[in-house]
């Protein structure tokens, strides 16, 4: 069964999560906390309707742990926080939220769905970064390193323009089971995307009206569609 904390709790210490979390309660990580999610062949699952703050760290590092977050309040990662998978063949996903701090991943995946995005998001070494449903804002920027990928899928919005340098990760527009479509921001004002990276598309891709796509890098089709509605544009 689940361990249950109704009124939330804070944490300024270590914490390690492991088995199945419930919280109906505010949860607050200061600047000093570190909480660990699980360790090596475990699985998390943490649900509720407390709010998540983190201003401090939350982390996994062992091995073959899979750890889910779908507490409905949702996780705000302030400017402070740091969100970090660092473990081998780890993997950690967290339903709604909005990010200001940085978010890494060095091994393993790390998915983001229905997130608002506007901090540093690093993957690195052998870690993918998947962004879901999720919407792109002010602030946000993406670093690469070693083998690090990352993938769109869903819908993402572009709330802000948007350049991915030679260094970012290697992007993967995913539209392989249901069509990937990449917005312009609900204000209806034209926001670009730049890439100078390495971009593969799979499936059925859609820049939606208002999305403009700058590509200096190198694209590649994969049996895939590249679509676009009245008003996109991609320039190559």
């Amino acid at each position: 069964g689940y361990v249950t904390f109704e009124n939330g709790f804070s944490n300024s210490g270590n914490m390690t999560l492991t088995g199945q979390i419930l919280s109906n309660g505010s949860i607050s990580n200061s600047a000093t906390g570190i909480i660990t999610l699980g360790s090596s062949d475990q699985s998390v699952q943490i649900g509720g309707s407390g709010l998540w703050t983190n201003d401090g760290s939350i982390t996994m590092s062992g091995s073959n742990i899979s750890a889910t977050i779908t507490s409905s309040g949702g996780v705000i990662n302030n400017a402070d926080g740091t969100i970090a998978v660092n473990g081998s063949n780890d993997s950690l996903t967290i339903y709604g939220g909005s990010y200001t701090g940085s978010v890494s991943v060095a091994g393993g995946t790390l998915t983001l769905n229905g997130a608002q995005l506007s901090g540093a998001m690093q993957a690195g070494n052998d870690g993918n970064l998947v962004i879901s449903n999720s919407d792109i804002g002010s602030g946000a920027s993406f670093t690469g390193s070693g083998n690090g990928a990352m993938e769109w899928n869903g819908n993402v919005s572009l709330n802000t323009d948007l350049e991915l340098g030679a260094g970012a990760p290697a992007l993967t527009l995913n539209g392989e089971d249901v069509a990937f479509v990449l917005k312009g921001s609900d204000d209806q004002i034209r926001h670009a995307l730049t890439t100078r990276n390495q971009v593969t598309l799979l499936g059925n891709v859609q820049l939606d009206p208002f999305a403009s796509w700058i590509n200096y890098g190198t694209v590649n089709l994969q049996e895939a569609m590249l679509t676009l509605m009245t008003q996109a544009s991609f320039t190559n």
